[in-house]
């Protein structure tokens, strides 16, 4: 017996020795005593490097028109476009019709007046977005300035035809001219508060200034319709506006019909249109009339 083992012991050595000499693994082959191991799992991934945030490309300034200063910089000129081409882009996709063309871009260097917008019932290389120096930096100034052209736009030019329109004797208390006089302040009036509302809604906070009951014409009625997007949220309200900005461009108001009331007819037929069975209107009705606004002549 003892023979038999010391013969195993010198096999065992003489193979062990010639695994090392020919190069081979230090791992015994596997027998029934000594099994060869199961699948291991896998080594550990190395994580791959996180992406660097890329920098935003530039974008092709030639669509603008940059009136000639030393204060539109390269810098400037990119930071207009690109905020312009954004708020554009979240306008159409609300569902406005936009104007396809950027209006031609000036400084307003008149310490005396704010920032505006000049257009005509021409081509939109006519117009202009006058911005004050100390805005050009600012995007969500450029965004407004933008937005309030856009407004204009859509809801003040028509208005140039209809004063054209008016016979050159029309004395200036005379009925055709106070009907269109009333029809220009209601588009004005919504103009102010559209333009202000998707400028707020786009940087997801108002202004400072808001309204308070008794109601604050300098405001008009903006914190209203924030009211009803803090109640409705963002994308159903930003719907709503769109498609009343397009009812007001289509059905302008009736004569003797007060800002109001035509808003109040306007945002009714939208909401015909983005909500179903019109189930928000008691409420939205209720935010704007919340300081008596639907009743002005009490």
């Amino acid at each position: 017996m003892g023979g038999r083992v010391a013969a195993v012991t010198i096999v065992g050595l003489i193979l062990a020795i010639g695994a090392v000499w020919m190069g081979k693994t230090k791992t015994p082959a596997a027998t029934a005593l000594n099994p060869a191991p199961g699948p291991q799992p896998p080594a550990p991934q190395a994580e791959p490097a996180k992406p660097q945030p890329s920098k935003p490309s530039d974008v092709d300034v030639g669509e603008f028109l940059f009136k000639d200063s030393p204060l539109f910089t390269p810098h400037r000129k990119q930071l207009i476009a690109k905020t312009f081409i954004a708020f554009k882009a979240y306008l159409i996709g609300v569902g406005l019709d936009v104007p396809k063309r950027f209006p031609p871009i000036g400084i307003e260097t008149d310490k005396t007046s704010t920032s505006h917008f000049s257009y005509s019932s021409g081509p939109s290389y006519h117009d202009t977005v006058w911005m004050k120096m100390d805005q050009l930096d600012d995007p969500r100034m450029i965004s407004q300035n933008y937005s309030g052209y856009v407004f204009s736009t859509l809801l003040m030019k028509p208005m140039i035809a209809k004063f054209q329109a008016l016979p050159r004797d029309e004395p200036l208390d005379g009925e055709a001219r106070r009907k269109v006089m009333q029809e220009d302040d209601s588009r004005w009036n919504a103009e102010l508060a559209m333009f202000r509302y998707f400028t707020w809604s786009y940087w997801g906070k108002p202004e400072n200034e808001q309204t308070a009951c008794p109601y604050h014409q300098s405001m008009l009625f903006v914190s209203y319709l924030w009211r009803i997007r803090e109640t409705y949220g963002k994308n159903f309200t930003d719907r709503l506006l769109a498609y009343t900005t397009r009812e007001m461009i289509d059905n302008p108001p009736e004569p003797n019909e007060v800002f109001p009331i035509w808003f109040l007819r306007s945002i009714s037929n939208a909401d015909a249109v983005v909500d179903n069975k019109a189930e928000k209107m008691p409420a939205i009705r209720q935010v704007l009339n919340q300081c008596g606004w639907l009743e002005p002549s009490k």
